[in-house]
């Protein structure tokens, strides 16, 4: 009897919330996801927004730096921390970033300072991409990076 309430309850509730609904005649309801008027993708993206928001809430610190920022992937080397790049992980200078820390990288998000390269020397950063085609699609550009506090 209680599930039957319970589910009472939240049909009442779907239906107030304006969401698409279907029922099937065993007198189940299921949520529709195609249906006009509910953009489940927006959700999605706006879910996605909010964790980046958390996320540099938690990286924000007295230490931010703005700093011209390329990508790399993997070519069969390690890192110069002796693990194997992966998703995450950025090269910096680490006169300016010391290895090991924890980073928020603005387009990219959290990532860990476990490398360094040739090139790489002073505001420079190098966010680890899993393609070649990903890292040439990401360019050179200006980014904010925060080191969590």
């Amino acid at each position: 009897m209680a599930f039957r309430v319970l589910l009472s309850f939240l049909f009442v509730v779907v239906l107030l919330a304006g969401l698409p609904i279907s029922i099937s005649g065993e007198g189940n309801f299921y949520l529709l996801r195609s249906t006009v008027g509910f953009d489940f993708d927006a959700v999605g993206d706006s879910l996605r927004r909010e964790k980046e928001v958390q996320e540099v809430s938690r990286a924000v610190s007295q230490q931010q730096f703005f700093m011209e920022a390329t990508a790399y992937t993997y070519t069969g080397q390690d890192t110069a921390s002796g693990v194997p790049p992966r998703p995450g992980v950025v090269a910096v200078d680490p006169e300016v970033i010391p290895l090991g820390t924890e980073l928020y990288v603005e387009d990219y998000g959290p990532a860990v300072a476990l490398d360094t390269g040739g090139d790489i020397k002073g505001y420079r950063i190098d966010v680890f991409m899993e393609s070649k085609q990903k890292a040439l699609a990401w360019g050179r550009r200006q980014v904010r990076v925060w080191v969590y506090k």
